[in-house]
């Protein structure tokens, strides 16, 4: 988040997300060595089973595929096609794709696709089976590796689909979030039971979610340029629509005007540069509330509506008691101070915003400044749904929080002149006049990814709370759409 003209410097830091969930195989009487550690869903697999039977299922999800999506007939990688790679490799042996003098530190970290030799069967993907897929395998299971071999296989089926000059000379970002919606699109061929190696574990999502945010790209990286890939957001919106749209949606990717706006912008400013897009806590909160209440009075005038306001957003200290306002609506009394840790609520009937201090520090600190605005966002999302009688509860406040961000100008120039809005559309704020409070800066929407992670339950078996894929996909749903508050006051959960 960047405040209009403001040239304040801070400091950026970043925050890792992990998850443990587990791809599992299904359980059952069928070629149980598949479970490698018992258990009612199958039980956890090793490391040599996930690859082993991830390499199998990607390539027949795609026999059964491909037909389907481009009318031709997938061509299986051979064994001799895929090809890990460690520190004890030869030199000789090492998978160059078409470089000379290739060393392991060269390739370290890295799984590619390469697609020289295509035309005559001799393409290839290559892993890193001494530190990468390992230490993901350790960090965030078994689902991670899996996310990863079915991206590069994404890349495999451009290899198969196109001529040579158009794979090469197409964007990078491009591909790299096609790739990442075929990812998806085999993840949700898993979750439909077509698989005869996997069954999703609660959670796999939220995981597939934090993959995003590990390969993708520095914050401030010029999308334009070749080699990206993509920040968190876009490759969890690519991700996303893979899983639920399929590899149909997927393939409408290879006309660039048919993707999903591409968020992802570079630094503008050598101020926004330095501090990594954050203000200070205290000017991006102010800003952030200045911007969330010139936006929502603009939504009720463009409908005729009269604005409420919000009566007052405040911070509170929870060990100060006398700064604990009451909320007899959510049970929240100051003679229970524990009630309020950790908490940033609206309180219904009430009128007014309150928030831990404590809490929208850390969040700031740890994950960055959009983090702790989304939080009071959608405290005012919900004022909003009581103000306009709407049950839509907490998808919805999601959705209309999204609505929000994806109209907050980007001044991509550096001129202190909003140039567009977030979601692509038309500025609805005028920085002349002093209605524009904020720009979006890099790294704003993965710091939502992140928050979402943060805040939200994992998937679970019984969908009694709201995950962060869900979460994710309503905020998702009110950024990217150009009736956003109609469409968002029509969720409901």
């Amino acid at each position: 988040m960047r405040r209009l003209l403001s040239g304040m410097l801070g400091v950026g830091l970043v925050v890792g997300v992990s998850a443990g969930a587990a791809l599992a195989a299904p359980a059952g009487d069928d070629d149980g060595a598949r479970v490698a550690g018992g258990g009612d869903g199958g039980g956890e697999l090793t490391y040599a089973e996930t690859l082993e039977f991830g390499l199998e299922d990607i390539q027949a999800f795609w026999d059964e595929t491909l037909p389907d999506v481009y009318g031709l007939p997938y061509r299986e990688l051979r064994d001799d096609q895929i090809i890990p790679y460690d520190e004890d490799t030869p030199e000789s042996r090492l998978p160059a794709c078409g470089e000379e003098d290739v060393t392991y530190e060269d390739l370290a970290e890295n799984a590619f696709y390469c697609v020289l030799g295509a035309e005559d069967e001799e393409d290839f993907v290559a892993y890193d089976d001494g530190s990468l897929f390992p230490r993901l395998f350790e960090d965030f299971g078994p689902f991670a590796l899996v996310q990863v071999l079915a991206h590069e296989w994404g890349h495999a089926i451009q290899g198969q689909v196109f001529d040579f000059d158009t794979f090469v000379n197409a964007p990078s970002v491009q591909k790299e979030l096609q790739a990442d919606c075929y990812a998806g699109a085999y993840v949700d061929w898993v979750d439909e039971g077509n698989s005869e190696a996997f069954v999703l574990d609660p959670g796999d999502l939220e995981t597939g979610l934090a993959g995003m945010l590990e390969f993708k790209d520095p914050v401030g990286t010029d999308p334009t340029e070749q080699g990206a890939h993509g920040n968190g957001f876009d490759r969890a919106n690519a991700f996303s629509e893979g899983i639920e749209q399929g590899a149909l949606r997927c393939a409408q990717y290879d006309d660039i005007t048919r993707m999903p706006p591409v968020t992802e912008i570079a630094f503008s400013t050598e101020e926004d540069f330095l501090n990594e897009g954050n203000l200070p806590l205290d000017e991006a909160i102010d800003a952030g509330i200045a911007d969330l209440d010139y936006y929502w009075d603009a939504v009720f005038a463009v409908n005729d509506l009269v604005y409420p306001g919000v009566e007052v957003v405040d911070g509170f200290d929870v060990r100060r008691r006398s700064q604990l306002r009451e909320c007899e609506a959510l049970g929240l009394n100051p003679n229970r101070p524990k009630q309020y840790r950790e908490q940033v609520f609206y309180c219904p009937g009430e009128g007014f915003i309150a928030y831990d201090e404590d809490l929208i520090e850390a969040v700031h600190g740890q994950i960055g400044d959009f983090g702790a605005m989304l939080l009071i966002g959608n405290a005012w999302a919900a004022a909003m749904q009581e103000e306009l009688e709407l049950e839509g509860a907490a998808l919805q406040a999601d959705c209309f929080t999204g609505a929000w961000a994806g109209s907050i100008p980007l001044d991509i120039d550096g001129d202190g002149v909003g140039d567009y809005s977030a979601r692509g559309s038309e500025v609805v704020r005028d920085p002349e006049f002093g209605n524009a409070e904020i720009f979006l800066s890099p790294g704003d929407l993965d710091e939502v990814v992140v928050a979402f992670l943060a805040f939200s339950e994992p998937t679970s078996e019984q969908g009694d709370e709201q995950s962060a894929f869900e979460r994710l996909a309503s905020f998702r749903g009110g950024f990217f759409s150009v009736t956003a508050e109609e469409d968002c006051a029509a969720v409901t959960e």
